[in-house]
C-alpha cells in the first residue's frame, strides 16, 4: 500500500494501531525519514534496546541469508510481546526477502511482528518500492523536503507539550539554527525543559546562552570544515569536540545537517534555475555563517555533495549499530576519509604534471 506525503505525519501518529505489519520509509529528505523511523519504532516497542523485542538485519546480511527475515518475522519473543525487525539500509537486496515472505498471501495475519525498513531517494521503478506499494499487509510511506510551516509546527506543538512558552522569534531562531533537522531540534528542547525554571519563560538570551554555545558552534564550524575540505582541521576539530563531551553521533548529524542544506540549495542552483540569493535564504542559514555556505555552495559539486551525504548516512547506520565504540568508528571513518582524499589529491597533482 502507498499514502501520500501530506497523510503520511497523520498515519504515523497512530500506525501501530493500523492493519499492517510493516513500512518503508524512502525519499531524499534523511533528517525527516531517520526522525519518522524513530518515532514508528518506539511506538511498536518503547524499548528499542531490548533484545529480545528488537532485531536489526542488515541488507548484506539479508543478502546472504534471503530466509532470515522469514525467521524472525514468525519467530516468538522469549518473553512475549510485539517483536520488531529493524532494515536501517533498505535497498534492492531487501526484495527477495520480500517475496518469500509474501509466498503465503496470509502471512500478515499470522504474525503481530513489525518490520521497520529505512531507505534513502527511491525512483517508481525501484524494486523495493514497487513491492510494498502492492502489498496488502506492508506500507510505504514518503519523506521529502519538509517546508518551513511543517518544522515551525513541529517546535510549536513540542513546546507546548513540554510547557515551554514561547514566541515567534524563538521559532524563528529555532529554525535559524537547525533547519529541518527534528533530531537536534528535540535535543534543544529537551535541553531548554531541564534549564528553565517553573514558570519561567523562553527569551532570546536564555535561548542564545542555552542553544548556540561554545559546542552548538564547534559542531557547526566542524561541518563548515569539512565543506571546505581541511581536512587536518577537522581532524583536530573532531578529537576535541569529542574531548569536551559531545557525542560522535551529534557531530554526524551535524555532517549530515549541513550537506542537506547545501544539496537543496545545489539543486535549487543547478537544476531549478533559482538564483543564488532565493537557494541560500530558503536554506534558512544562520546569518553569520552566510558567506561561508555561499562559498561552499558554489565549490562543491553536487555529485561531491551527494556522495558525502550518503557517506555520512552509512556512517550514522554504523555508529548506531553499537558492536564498536561509537568514538572509535567515528575518528577512523574521519582519518579514512582523510587519507582516501589527500591520495586521491596527490594523484591527479602527479598527472597535471605529467601532462
Amino acid at each position: 500500500m502507498k499514502i501520500s506525503a501530506s497523510l503520511t505525519e497523520q498515519y504515523i501518529a497512530k500506525i501501530s494501531q493500523e492493519k499492517i505489519v510493516g513500512c518503508l520509509l524512502y525519499g531524499p529528505e534523511s533528517t525527516i525519514s531517520r526522525y519518522r523511523f524513530e518515532i514508528i519504532a518506539k511506538q511498536i516497542v518503547s524499548d528499542l534496546s531490548d533484545p529480545f523485542l528488537v532485531v536489526n538485519l542488515s541488507s548484506e546480511r539479508i543478502k546472504e541469508d534471503k530466509a532470515i527475515l522469514v525467521d524472525e518475522f514468525y519467530s516468538m519473543s522469549m518473553l512475549g510481546g510485539r517483536k520488531l525487525i529493524l532494515i536501517k539500509d533498505g535497498n534492492e537486496d531487501v526484495v527477495q526477502a520480500l517475496k518469500i515472505l509474501m509466498t503465503d498471501p496470509q502471512y500478515g495475519r499470522k504474525s503481530n511482528n513489525f518490520i521497520l525498513i529505512l531507505a534513502g531517494d527511491l525512483a517508481k521503478t525501484s524494486g523495493l518500492r514497487k513491492i510494498i506499494e502492492e502489498s496488502q499487509f506492508l506500507m510505504a510511506l514518503p519523506c521529502y523536503e519538509d517546508r518551513v510551516e511543517s518544522i515551525r509546527s513541529f517546535v510549536i506543538k513540542e513546546m507546548q507539550k513540554n510547557n515551554i512558552e514561547t514566541n515567534p522569534q524563538i521559532i524563528d531562531m529555532f529554525i535559524k539554527n537547525y533547519g529541518k533537522d527534528r533530531h537536534l531540534m528535540l535535543n534543544e528542547i529537551n535541553k531548554i525543559k531541564n534549564y528553565l525554571s517553573k514558570d519561567e519563560k523562553l527569551t532570546p538570551e536564555i535561548f542564545d546562552k542555552l542553544c548556540t554555545s561554545g559546542q552548538d558552534n564547534n559542531l557547526y564550524d566542524f561541518a563548515i570544515e569539512f565543506a571546505r575540505k581541511n581536512y587536518d582541521q577537522c581532524m583536530i576539530m573532531a578529537e576535541r569536540a569529542l574531548e569536551v563531551g559531545n557525542e560522535s553521533i551529534m557531530l554526524t548529524r551535524s555532517l549530515i545537517n549541513y550537506f542537506s542544506k547545501l544539496y537543496f540549495a545545489k539543486v535549487g542552483l543547478e537544476l531549478e534555475g533559482r538564483s543564488l540569493e532565493e537557494v541560500v535564504k530558503s536554506a534558512q542559514i544562520f546569518f553569520k555563517n552566510e558567506k561561508d555556505f555561499k562559498v561552499n555552495l558554489q565549490n562543491l559539486s553536487l555529485k561531491f555533495i551527494t556522495k558525502s551525504l550518503q557517506s555520512f548516512e552509512i556512517l550514522e547506520l554504523n555508529l548506531k549499530k553499537g558492536n564498536i565504540p561509537q568514538k572509535l568508528v567515528f575518528l577512523s571513518y574521519v582519518r579514512g576519509y582523510i587519507v582516501k582524499k589527500k591520495v586521491k589529491t596527490n594523484y591527479f597533482k602527479k598527472v597535471e604534471i605529467t601532462t
